[in-house]
């Protein structure tokens, strides 16, 4: 990045230097710096389809999905036959719940190649009937090729896990996520026992508050919504986000990138000034989100790892702990294909590891935090119960609206796995799921009483 940084002191119109630090940028998770590189690109070169195709990518990343969804159309206004840009067209209209005109964008890729990506992303677009069993083979055909690396046949064997648990075809569906994880996980290696001593680490570090506690802000607009992954996070934002008075923030990385700070100090060695500074930037973070919002929602799942931090900031901020059977949540991380920072997802043991972990450290947060502070929220009273929902939105401190029993009408983008489900009525469909799966459960069977 520095090299191609001074190339451009050299030179501002050097064109590939504007590229290649934009591709870098998003590989580092700089989505911002990388909207900026392809805007100088473009600026430069106005007719660059791939340089549109990449502004679009990172826009998404930014949650700006309507601005890449123009990008992306840019890129292929300019390059009729340019699959990426179509794959990740449709990929974001999935995320913005226009699923007819998502999957007809895949499938258009899937008429030229039998794209690994495409044949994904389609799977996601609705459920599968016996009609669409033809899939099964049309996808069987494509791993069929020698040439596809291990990262594309994983895409393909998760694609057919869906399609045959769609069919009721569990046999067939657990034979592939099994492939699926395998070829996927690549070089990723979860440490088990470095997770317990962080867990360790976490709750020795955040005892319980003490009322002389300088807290950072007192504000009450972050909603924070945590659990395992597969929880109903999405599906609990979802219904906040219905409300006229909440703004929703998705999966903000903030905490994770923001809790180095703490280092190894305990709570009363904290520096009062950078204290300030982090809930301030938190804070600027959520407003520019929902400028006029009471309540925004950040509902990275994996913030229970941070909630002492938080809490010490943000003393009157509220948190929503989604809890559900842990073998459905289980079996639902090990079906899903995750993007990153899920090193755990793809062995059975793995995820028994880290759930007993993060029940560990739910403990203690439920023990030191103040009543009032948390609510716990059981995915399976939530979808049968509008009281559930009721009681949800008055803990938020919020008046209510039908907007949130009516909560699959809401139109936002949801770029998580649950982007369709979510879009649906309440279904219980998903209660008891792991029964299908009773003969592959493995490991998972040693969840049967955590909670």
């Amino acid at each position: 990045a520095a090299c191609y940084r001074r190339a451009l002191e050299l030179d501002p119109d050097f064109a590939e230097a504007h590229s290649n630090l934009a591709l870098l940028r998003l590989e580092q998770g700089g989505a911002e710096d990388a909207a900026v590189c392809f805007r100088k690109l473009l600026a430069l070169r106005p007719n660059d389809a791939a340089a549109h195709n990449g502004l679009g990518r990172a826009l998404k990343r930014q949650g700006r999905i309507e601005e890449a969804v123009a990008s992306y159309r840019r890129a292929i206004d300019l390059r009729p036959d340019f699959p990426d840009a179509q794959v990740n067209l449709g990929a974001a209209l999935r995320e913005l719940g226009h699923f007819v005109e998502a999957e007809a964008a895949q499938r258009q890729v899937l008429r030229s190649a039998p794209d690994a990506r495409a044949w994904f992303e389609l799977s996601h677009c609705r459920k599968f009937a016996e009609a669409d069993r033809p899939l099964v083979c049309e996808i069987g055909a494509a791993l069929e090729n020698p040439g596809l690396s291990d990262q594309d046949r994983s895409l393909l064997h998760f694609a057919l896990g869906k399609i045959c648990d769609d069919l009721a075809d569990y046999s067939a569906a657990i034979g592939h996520f099994d492939k699926a994880n395998r070829l996927g996980a690549g070089d990723a290696q979860f440490d088990a026992q470095e997770f317990s001593a962080a867990v360790d680490w976490l709750i020795d570090a955040f005892p319980k508050p003490s009322p002389q506690d300088q807290a950072a802000s007192d504000s009450q607009l972050p909603l924070l919504i945590v659990g395992m992954p597969r929880s109903g996070t999405t599906l609990v934002e979802q219904i906040l986000a219905s409300h006229p008075q909440v703004a929703a923030g998705g999966e903000l990385d903030f905490w994770l990138q923001n809790s180095g700070w703490v280092g190894k100090q305990c709570i009363a060695a904290l520096d009062p000034v950078a204290a300030r500074k982090v809930a301030d930037d938190y804070l600027a973070l959520l407003a520019g989100i929902g400028p006029t919002a009471r309540r925004v929602t950040d509902k990275m799942p994996h913030n229970f790892l941070f909630l002492g931090l938080v809490h010490h900031l943000f003393p009157a901020a509220r948190i929503l702990h989604c809890r559900r059977d842990p073998r459905d949540t289980a079996l639902s991380i090990y079906f899903t294909r995750f993007a990153q920072g899920h090193d755990f997802a793809f062995r059975r043991a793995d995820i028994v590891a880290y759930y007993r972990q993060y029940r560990r450290l739910m403990a203690h947060w439920r023990a030191v935090l103040p009543p009032g502070r948390m609510l716990e929220l059981d995915y399976e009273s939530l979808i049968g119960d509008e009281n559930a929902i009721r009681a949800l939105v008055a803990f938020c401190g919020l008046e209510w609206d039908e907007a949130c029993r009516d909560f699959h009408h809401t139109a936002r983008p949801v770029a998580t796995a649950a982007a369709w489900q979510v879009r649906q009525p309440l279904y219980r469909s998903s209660v008891g799921r792991w029964r299908h799966y009773e003969p592959w459960l493995g490991e998972l069977r040693e969840l049967e009483t955590d909670r």
